[in-house]
C-alpha cells in the first residue's frame, strides 16, 4: 500500500514533523508558494483558511480573503463581558468591539467566517447565551475549544 501524503509550507517543518507522524505518511514541502502551483494538478482541492482575532482585518485585508476565497475562522468568545475576560489587546485592553468591527467588515466585503470560541471556567455556563449571540452576528459554523485550567496544588 502507499504511503500517505502531508504537505506543509517549509522544509524545516516537514523534518519536524516527520519525526512524530505515522511512517505510513510521506511528509514533503512545498515549492514555492501553494497559490502559485497549477490548481488541481496535485488531484487536491485547495481550501485557504485563516484563524485571526480580526483586530487587524481592514478593507484591504478583507477584499484580498475574498478574492483568494478564504474562509476565516473568528476568534470570539461571546458577548462582551465575556470576551474581554480573556481576550485582551496587546496593550491589555478589551477587544470585544474591535472584533466587532471585525465581523461587519467581512459580513460587507463578503467573506466567508467562522467563529472560534475558547470554553473556560467563566463561561462554560453559558453556552446558550454564548450560541444565541454568535448565530445573532451569523456565524454559521461555530468551534468550541475547551481549555484546560490547572489549579494549584495546595
Amino acid at each position: 500500500m502507499g504511503k500517505s501524503l502531508l504537505v506543509v509550507e517549509s522544509p524545516a517543518k516537514a523534518r519536524t514533523l516527520s519525526r512524530y507522524v505515522d511512517p505510513s505518511f510521506a511528509v514533503v514541502a512545498t515549492v514555492g508558494h501553494i497559490k502559485d502551483l497549477p490548481p488541481r494538478e496535485l488531484g487536491v482541492d485547495i481550501e485557504n483558511g485563516f484563524q485571526p482575532n480580526g483586530i487587524l482585518l481592514d478593507a484591504a485585508w478583507c477584499e484580498f480573503l475574498r478574492q483568494e476565497d478564504f474562509l476565516v475562522g473568528l476568534s470570539i468568545d461571546g458577548p462582551e463581558e465575556i470576551h474581554d475576560l480573556y481576550r485582551r489587546t496587546k496593550g491589555r485592553g478589551p477587544s470585544f468591539q474591535k472584533v466587532l468591527e471585525a465581523v461587519e467588515r467581512l459580513k460587507k466585503h463578503g467573506v466567508r467566517f467562522n467563529t472560534l470560541t475558547v470554553v473556560h471556567a467563566q463561561n462554560a455556563d453559558h453556552a446558550v447565551r454564548i450560541y444565541e449571540f454568535l448565530k445573532g452576528i451569523g456565524s454559521r459554523y461555530m468551534q468550541f475549544i475547551p481549555i484546560v485550567e490547572r489549579t494549584a496544588l495546595e
